[in-house]
């Protein structure tokens, strides 16, 4: 590992973990290549032509040239090598799927970069300690890690993506079963009491409920929600979005834009909305037109009607009702945002309070929103709306107590202690040459909780390494008293060190 300061960098992209960071360095020849950063400023010793951070994983995409790609973890190794038209999905359990178009067939990849699942004829998916597996004769069945046979053989069984239930075909029938194998239910039943055979079982979410998809008379798929015993809930859709905080936006060929229904799939409100987004804190932003044909926002609230904020009266004699807004945000960390004019944002509450706001100022991450300064600068606020005393280029949006910059042209990253990452792997740097450093820490570090933790993982690791029995003797205590100063240093300061 190497620090960032000893490094020519071009710039840092954070990624959604919020611990790791994708680096361009450009070497003297002005050649460019890609690696990996952790929140301490060290650099992975492997670099790349490409890196992209995977969906749903921990795990990275590397280009190692124009055929050649792989799989990598945060130090920048090889997991496994593979053609670009092969396809790595994402890991669940440890465990993801390979699929290789060389041999035509799949096979289980574990975290260390094992194939598993070779004896099967192919392999479906796997989740919550459940693989789906096809055998030489035709048939499939489920194993659990060892790649050990669970289950009895159906015509097909998908694994437990839901952790109570999946389905399966048995006898040219489609099936929900439970973890113990049992038959739940086997047709889908209309609110009239009608019943037919399930057709296609799309998936079965985290509320046990069922999203069932039917092709109907006029060829047109449609998706509907049912129980987990086959009970329909509410209508057939052109498309279903799935829940979120506990409910879903619908769509409908017939109807222009986006109508939402709750867990027992009736609909919240009959209105239709353009541009909706999913549910955050109670609140979905939705649009519509107004009389002039302009785009307005408004939040939409989980008992269906909209919600109306306590605005300025000076708004209120300019023609704003507190409901409908040029522009709206969706609801982060206990405030959304709106505009009345101009590009000043202001924060509201869920209690329908309009805030002062500052200008362009953007939704709260990790105790903290970005804005614009007066001389047209990007800076910080924090919770209690106290700002950084620096001001940057650019921003991005804090993810554990780190956040993305660029000032004077040059790319870095700033803590909740304003202190820039390079200064923070000086500290590091010195660390692993001394874990006894860790008690010399600036004050300003303190403020900086999660900061403050992984620079005491680092002292410990340091010392098991060095056998160090002074420090590995009073590591409990140098630890206590570290973590005494963060408290003493947060206190009266919410949002930070946090």
């Amino acid at each position: 590992m190497r620090y960032l300061y000893n490094t020519d960098v071009k710039s840092i992209n954070q990624t959604d973990s919020g611990d790791m960071f994708i680096v361009t360095m450009v070497d003297a020849a002005e050649k460019y290549s890609k690696t990996l950063m952790d929140n301490l400023g060290r650099i992975c010793d492997f670099s790349y032509q490409d890196i992209e951070k995977r969906l749903f994983d921990e795990f990275f995409e590397a280009k190692i040239d124009t055929f050649d790609y792989a799989i990598i973890d945060k130090t920048g190794r090889e997991i496994i090598r593979y053609k670009y038209r092969d396809e790595v999905y994402s890991f669940n359990d440890g465990i993801a799927v390979f699929k290789s178009h060389e041999a035509n067939r799949s096979y289980f990849l574990s975290e260390s970069g094992e194939l598993l699942g070779q004896e099967f004829e192919d392999v479906e998916g796997f989740f919550n300690g459940t693989g789906s597996v096809k055998l030489l004769n035709g048939k499939y069945v489920l194993v659990d890690r060892e790649m050990k046979i669970i289950s009895p053989e159906f015509d097909y069984v998908a694994p437990f993506i839901n952790e109570k239930y999946t389905y399966a075909e048995i006898q040219g029938k489609t099936c929900i079963i439970d973890r113990n194998f049992n038959v739940v239910s086997d047709k889908i039943v209309d609110k009239n009491g009608n019943e037919e055979p399930y057709s296609i079982i799309f998936d079965i979410d985290d509320n046990d409920i069922i999203i069932h998809q039917k092709k109907f008379a006029d060829g047109k798929t449609r998706y509907c929600y049912a129980s987990i015993d086959g009970k329909q809930l509410g209508e057939y859709h052109s498309m279903v979005a799935g829940f979120s905080d506990g409910i879903s936006r619908v769509f409908d060929e017939n109807v222009k834009g986006s109508r939402y229904v709750d867990l027992s799939g009736e609909y919240i409100t009959e209105n239709a909305y353009i541009n909706c987004g999913n549910f955050h804190e109670g609140f979905a932003v939705v649009g519509a037109f107004d009389k002039n044909g302009e785009f307005i926002f408004a939040f939409l609230k989980k008992d269906g009607t909209l919600a109306k904020f306590d605005i300025p009266k000076a708004k209120q004699e300019a023609g704003f009702d507190g409901v409908w807004f040029p522009f709206a945000s969706d609801f982060s960390e206990g405030a959304g945002l709106v505009m009345f004019d101009g590009n000043r944002r202001y924060p509201v509450t869920h209690d329908g309070k309009v805030l002062k706001g500052s200008m362009l100022l953007e939704s709260r991450h990790s105790g903290f929103a970005s804005y614009q300064t007066k001389s047209k600068k990007r800076s910080f606020v924090d919770s209690q709306n106290q700002s950084f005393k620096t001001e940057f280029d650019s921003v991005g949006n804090f993810k554990k107590n780190l956040a993305v910059v660029s000032i004077d042209g040059k790319a870095d990253a700033v803590s909740v202690s304003e202190i820039l990452l390079s200064k923070i792997s000086q500290i590091a740097e010195e660390i692993e040459k001394n874990p006894k450093y860790i008690i010399m820490l600036p004050k300003e570090v303190f403020k900086d909780r999660v900061l403050v933790l992984s620079l005491l993982d680092l002292a410990e690791e340091v010392a098991m390494a060095q056998n160090n029995v002074d420090y590995l003797a009073a590591k409990e205590r140098i630890r206590k008293n570290i973590l005494s100063q963060v408290e003493e240093s947060s206190k009266g300061k919410n949002g930070l060190g946090e």
